[in-house]
């Protein structure tokens, strides 16, 4: 016996479930049953919870008999659903390389049993791209919609389904993001993020183009994609024509094939460098001179600081080998004044190595700790050799004939020939007289 996932106030099947608990001394279970028990009898319960509808009788009218005829005749003669849970593997970034086209063009198959023949559609088959494709009288085996993820077919072959964006997601892009405009770079890294970690396909980069910036903005950067695939088709680094590297419409790329797989990759490297260069920087190097590490600023954040700054404001390949030189340079000469004297002893190849000098201030800014609880116990070790300095004095003052409070204290050293009482000095020779 099964007992209802929500419960139930059928006596036929309590009773027999208290009798199983109490045989097998689950005595901790009996109060959970017992409530159903009391529910019974609470009437007016029922009616506020809404529990009544557990005790509906089986008496249907015509209506719910005609449904339940449909629904048995569906059951009944309906072909069997593919169980996409088991297709899907969410957690799987797709491969690098695309899948043979012969499992990707896969199409219904049939299985025999029990003498009958079963229709199998792929999972592929029932995309968006693939519905669109049927709709506009185009031949075409599978059309997967990007974001894509790696899935199994029906019969074992490798697929890429959609997964589509959610709204959180692109607003927490954009706001990542922030304005194309004022940062591209920023803008860049996000988009370069989120090809690598989502796939998307072009609608869905549409679709993030239109989430992180206006229409002129995407028009500046679909422009750049331009200029670059002609620079390639130029220099013979990519095949095809501009409106099959930069499509303006969509070019409904199969990614499980290998043609529609590079084709995608071209183009969203293409869309990369296009945010990246669609609008020019304004050189100015005063930007990158006037950043000062802060006191409480440590020596990672304030290089980042600096590169962040060379890259939105200077033509500085803050990745290249000149572009370290000179990050290395103003590194030295714009940290903190403990941290640049530290700095300034290095020697040689030392001064031109930024790791060599982040490691280098990064000690230095470990020690400052250190070394501020050295001089604070410098300095109470000063003042307490001074108090008990001050102390030893006042115990010399208090002897015999001095000034202090102690036995002996507010006594006068009498001079020589000096009366004890008046004072006087000579005293012997005024008696004599």
């Amino acid at each position: 016996m099964q007992w209802p996932r929500n419960g139930t106030l059928n006596h036929d099947i309590i009773t027999p479930m208290m009798h199983y608990l109490q045989d097998n001394g689950k005595w901790e279970e009996i109060p959970y049953l017992d409530l159903f028990y009391y529910l019974g009898r609470r009437t007016d319960w029922q009616k506020e919870c809404g529990i009544m509808v557990l005790t509906v009788t089986n008496e249907k009218c015509r209506g719910c008999e005609n449904r339940d005829q449909k629904a048995d005749y569906l059951v009944k003669y309906k072909d069997p659903e593919e169980d996409v849970s088991l297709l899907v593997s969410p957690s799987a970034p797709p491969p690098e390389t695309a899948s043979e086209e012969e499992g990707a063009e896969g199409g219904e198959t049939k299985e025999k049993g029990d003498g009958k023949s079963k229709r199998h559609t792929p999972i592929s088959k029932r995309t968006r791209g693939h519905l669109v494709s049927k709709k506009g009288g185009r031949e075409g085996g599978t059309h997967v919609m990007a974001p894509l993820r790696e899935a199994v077919g029906p019969q074992g072959d490798r697929v890429m389904v959609k997964v589509p964006f959610s709204p959180n997601d692109l607003m927490i892009w954009k706001q990542s993001a922030g304005s194309y405009r004022e940062d591209p770079d920023r803008t860049a890294r996000v988009v370069k993020m989120v090809i690598k970690t989502q796939n998307p396909d072009w609608n869905d980069l549409q679709v993030l183009l239109d989430t992180l910036m206006d229409s002129t903005e995407k028009e500046i950067v679909l422009r750049a994609m331009t200029e670059k695939a002609r620079e390639m088709i130029r220099l013979r680094v990519a095949d095809g024509t501009l409106n099959e590297l930069v499509p303006r419409e969509d070019p409904e790329w199969d990614p499980n094939t290998a043609r529609g797989h590079q084709a995608l990759k071209e183009y969203q490297e293409l869309l990369i460098e296009g945010v990246r260069t669609g609008i020019p920087k304004t050189v100015n190097w005063s930007k990158l001179y006037s950043v000062k590490q802060e006191k409480n600023e440590s020596p990672s954040a304030f290089l980042e600081r600096l590169k962040e700054t060379a890259r939105r404001y200077t033509s500085l390949e803050v990745e290249g080998e000149a572009g370290r030189l000179q990050l290395a340079l103003i590194f030295m000469g714009q940290s903190q004044e403990d941290i640049r004297k530290k700095l300034q002893k290095l020697e040689g190849e030392d001064t031109r190595n930024l790791e060599k000098l982040l490691e280098v201030a990064w000690k230095v800014y470990n020690n400052r700790e250190k070394e501020s609880v050295r001089k604070q116990q410098a300095s109470m070790l000063a003042v307490l050799q001074q108090a008990v300095g001050r102390g030893n004095g006042r115990e010399r003052a208090r002897g015999r004939g001095g000034f202090g409070r102690g036995r002996g204290g507010g006594q006068v050293r009498l001079g020589y020939d000096q009366c004890a009482l008046c004072k006087i000095k000579d005293i012997g020779k005024m008696s004599a007289r």
